[in-house]
């Protein structure tokens, strides 16, 4: 490890809230100098966007970026950052578990347009199909459908430089009248900006290197399960 390499870590939160398994994550995310910046805006994608445009004109090597409420193990930074290296990933997120008990994951084969969203979340039932770190054409693969990759921001790194600049988080929310009711149509910053990643060429990956957690009302886990059932497509990440 270059001993000049240092990281920017970007802890956006709600109200200045952390859960307590996301504050220790912190404690020994990297054994490289750190800086952490935190944002609480309540406007997800504004907040993300702050850090983002801060990262971008330091000197730090890498960003890394961890929800308030996702624990990853020690130097969870580290792996993540190895992981990159091994793949020659440009983007490297760790496999995260929506807050339900569906075993399902916010890791999905999206469609390459905002118009259509037939998006297919990966399960549990799907993960020995799957390599430990996989890209795009894993999921193509295993699906048997065209699209890219969608990965959740909860817990991810990738390299700073020039190009950050090419990008930004953006919520986007509808009402789609052909439906009968009206549809409330949402597309989540996390998928968005993978789509974007993919327009720009970058190579999206994501992995199952670190088992980590996703703290709501309860806790649930980034492990395999013996049985999963059917979720509806969505639009939102989770």
């Amino acid at each position: 490890m270059d001993q000049q390499e240092t990281v920017f870590l970007a802890l956006p939160s709600y109200g200045g809230q952390i859960h307590c398994t996301a504050a220790l994550s912190l404690l020994r995310a990297t054994r490289r100098p750190v800086q952490i910046m935190n944002n609480d805006s309540s406007a997800l994608a504004h907040g993300f966007n702050i850090l983002w445009a801060s990262a971008a004109i330091s000197d730090k090597t890498y960003w890394a970026m961890l929800h308030s409420d996702i624990g990853p193990p020690p130097f969870w930074v580290d792996t993540l950052i190895n992981v990159m290296q091994e793949t020659g990933a440009d983007v490297v997120s760790a496999l995260s578990p929506i807050k339900s008990n569906e075993r399902a994951y916010s890791t999905a084969l999206i469609p390459r347009r905002g118009d259509d969203f037939d998006a297919v979340r990966i399960h549990d039932v799907h993960l020995h199909q799957l390599p430990e770190t996989f890209f795009t054409s894993d999921l193509i693969r295993l699906f048997d459908h065209d699209g890219i990759m969608g990965v959740n921001t909860g817990c991810w790194v990738c390299r700073i430089g020039p190009w950050m600049r090419d990008l930004c988080f953006e919520v986007e929310t509808w009402i789609d009248w052909k439906q009968s009711p009206p549809l409330c149509r949402f597309l989540s910053e996390d998928w968005e900006f993978s789509r974007k990643c993919h327009n720009l060429g970058l190579q999206v990956a994501c992995t199952r290197r670190l088992d980590l957690s996703h703290a709501g009302m309860g806790f649930w886990f980034a492990k395999s399960y013996e049985k999963c059932q059917d979720v509806p497509s969505e639009t939102k990440a989770g």
